[in-house]
């Protein structure tokens, strides 16, 4: 069961292969269902979308832009983390989402354990990708003028994160953030205008200790003018990144992917878990 490596250390990142995803890659567990029939990747993707959009929302532009940026010969797909997506289950779906989340990540690292997991997350998707890393837990919303009463002053109890150490955490490559909810100034994987900036809920000091364990997986995009991720004044700004960034991300993903996992730099063909 080998994964096939990236790229020859001769072979500079950015040569890259013609397209081969036109749309969104292939859905790996359309229906949310529970049976794993399908056929392991050698990078596969796990999305949360963000409040009120469809599956995967927006995202389905770096989730292509990922896989069309890799060698023909790696497989990749995605899957979507089921979760509620609403104003008013704010709190509720996030929990959903978190729970879902380790449990597809796990599942799918014990029965591919030679696959790369990207994860990625929009908006309150952040939330989600974050806690799961990272842990988390408090309450939001807790202003309903100043939020439109949205949200409904909901609390969340603390819920650990994974473990950095050993398994599924080492097949983690990347973890990208979209205007990142809990975003926290001066970070060093912070991408963009907003780097220096707190968004509406940043984490608080042991949080976010636990979430920079995963630092070096991490890339958190935040543009100055987003109200959610840097208390900017321009909501369409919260909902441009992937339209802007998506092939930055993905140049991100294949940099992360290298690093994270030196010992497959030699170029071969095959297939994930053999």
């Amino acid at each position: 069961m080998h994964l096939p490596t990236l790229l020859s250390l001769t072979i500079p990142l950015t040569s890259l292969t013609t397209a081969r995803y036109l749309d969104t890659p292939q859905v790996y567990n359309a229906g949310f269902t529970t049976a794993d029939t399908h056929p392991c990747t050698d990078v596969h993707i796990i999305a949360a979308r963000g409040t009120v959009e469809e599956y995967p929302g927006r995202q389905h532009r770096v989730i292509r832009a990922i896989c069309n940026g890799l060698p023909n010969h790696l497989s990749c797909d995605y899957e979507d983390i089921k979760t509620r997506a609403t104003w008013h289950e704010w709190c509720a779906g996030i929990e959903e989402g978190i729970e879902y989340g380790k449990k597809r990540i796990t599942e799918y690292v014990e029965r591919c354990p030679n696959s790369a997991i990207v994860l990625t997350g929009f908006s309150v998707g952040t939330e989600i990708i974050g806690d799961i890393l990272g842990g988390g837990g408090g309450r939001f919303f807790e202003n309903p003028g100043k939020h439109g009463g949205l949200g409904g002053n909901c609390k969340r109890p603390y819920i650990a994160g994974l473990s950095p150490v050993g398994k599924p955490a080492e097949n983690i490559v990347a973890a990208l953030l979209w205007g990142d909810v809990r975003h926290t100034a001066n970070q060093t994987y912070n991408i963009g205008s907003g780097s220096h900036l707190d968004g509406m809920w940043p984490r608080d000091p042991q949080n976010l200790a636990d979430l920079n364990r995963f630092s070096d997986v991490l890339g958190s995009f935040c543009h100055v003018d987003d109200p959610w991720c840097a208390s900017g004044l321009i909501p369409a700004r919260h909902v441009d990144y992937l339209r802007v960034n998506s092939e930055e991300a993905a140049q991100l993903v294949r940099e992360k992917l290298a690093l994270k996992m030196p010992w497959k730099l030699q170029m071969v063909r095959g297939v994930a878990n053999v």
